[in-house]
């Protein structure tokens, strides 16, 4: 445990050490451009991780308030000169106060619900029920809910759509097998962007693999501070998906773990949008005259930085007119397990990505990635706006119209 211990501080301070402290990354940090505290940037961060390590700095209430809000967005590794790898060294800093029981990676409840597949799927099935039976539409006109806590909670969740369970029909003669890495967070919550993936890949030319064994990428553990049962994860998921077969996923924020595995897994990994822009020659779309707004998560932007196949891949619909956001802060705020634990500062940071949405006149609102559109949804709710959230793929499958013969 010592020699773990000691192996950990080193990473940290070799990672810190790159710094110059030149602060070119404070203009383009979402925390710093929120509460204007040194502390709260990635320099300031760099600064406690470093005296952490080297335990001149005691890891009380307000030190672990600052490491913890770091949003992983990576803005700042973007734009660093010294090529600090700032994501790695929160992550080891994160770790490290866990070692010293100084933060609780994540909370009790949270750990088993993500871990295990069968109580996703029972979570679910309530959830399904809770929709269809008429529950929810019921308890939303009630005065009493939208008081409760529990509406911030269904804000989040998004709207039930049928997506028909026949796959749709390919003039494609050969098939090549892909396998769909459905995540944790979107077998509970978003079901309609998993099911209308997989249409838009069959529909594509491909059989789509459903790996009822697979887990949660690790993301939420990794940058909550559990480094080992991220690794785990990793290692389990690797066994998992043969090794023949590409593995697609669909939201940004698993996307970017399974880019930064260690391993062969990583090599054989596409997002969904650079994935079917690649054989969209088989697909074709129905007109959409509207006005959609495409937000771009951080995860899409500073690890996969493929920020420009969303777009490219919704330019196929005709007549569709996109409006990229640019919000100031650059983040929507909402960073995986942030979403509860920050909630003060993610609204402010939801509200800029909101109004640059109300800017652009459009009624959709395009996420790739869950974790976003469950904030931005909750946010839009308790602004009492009325903006639809959802995925392009959800959107690409509502305008397919069939595939093209060769």
């Amino acid at each position: 445990m010592y020699d773990a211990t000691q192996k950990l501080k080193h990473k940290i301070l070799a990672d810190s050490d790159r710094c110059v402290m030149c602060g070119l990354c404070l203009p383009h940090c979402p925390t710093f451009k929120v509460k204007r505290n040194e502390a709260d940037s990635p320099r300031g961060r760099i600064l406690l991780a470093k005296a952490l390590a080297e335990q001149q700095l005691e890891a009380d209430e307000n030190v672990r308030a600052h490491v913890e809000s770091c949003l992983h967005c990576l803005h700042c590794e973007h734009v660093c000169p010294a090529k600090v790898p700032f994501g790695r060294l929160i992550d080891n800093t994160k770790h490290y106060l866990a070692e010293q029981q100084q933060i609780t990676p994540l909370p009790l409840w949270l750990k088993p619900l993500l871990a295990s597949r069968k109580l996703r799927l029972l979570f679910a099935s309530v959830i399904k029920l809770y929709q269809l039976s008429g529950i929810q539409a019921w308890l939303r006109k009630r005065t009493f809910f939208k008081r409760s806590t529990i509406a911030t909670w269904d804000a989040m969740l998004a709207k039930r759509e049928y997506i028909s369970a026949a796959l749709p029909h390919s003039n494609i003669n050969s098939k090549q097998t892909v396998a769909l890495f459905s995540g944790c967070v979107a077998t509970i919550s978003d079901q309609n962007t998993l099911r209308a993936t997989r249409q838009l890949l069959t529909a594509a030319g491909f059989k789509v693999q459903l790996n009822n064994k697979q887990h949660c990428c690790g993301a939420i553990y990794r940058h909550s501070g559990d480094l080992e049962y991220a690794r785990h994860l990793m290692l389990k998921n690797s066994k998992t998906f043969k090794a023949d077969i590409p593995v697609i996923s669909c939201a940004s924020g698993c996307g970017a773990m399974l880019q930064q595995y260690d391993n062969e897994l990583s090599a054989r990994h596409y997002d969904i949008h650079t994935f079917i822009i690649k054989h969209a020659d088989h697909l074709s779309f129905r007109e959409l005259p509207e006005t959609v707004a495409l937000h771009t998560p951080c995860s899409m932007q500073n690890i996969l930085k493929q920020q420009a196949m969303p777009k490219k891949l919704l330019s196929l619909i005709p007549k569709l007119q996109i409006v990229s956001l640019k919000p100031e802060t650059g983040c929507c705020g909402a960073a995986g397990i942030q979403i509860l634990q920050q909630q003060s500062q993610g609204d402010v940071l939801a509200d800029d990505t909101i109004d640059a949405m109300k800017e652009s006149h459009a009624n959709i609102l395009l996420t790739s990635n869950v974790g976003c559109a469950m904030h931005l949804r909750r946010r839009i709710w308790s602004r009492k706006l009325d903006y639809e959230v959802m995925h392009p793929t959800l959107l690409l499958y509502r305008q397919l119209q069939t595939t093209k013969h060769q």
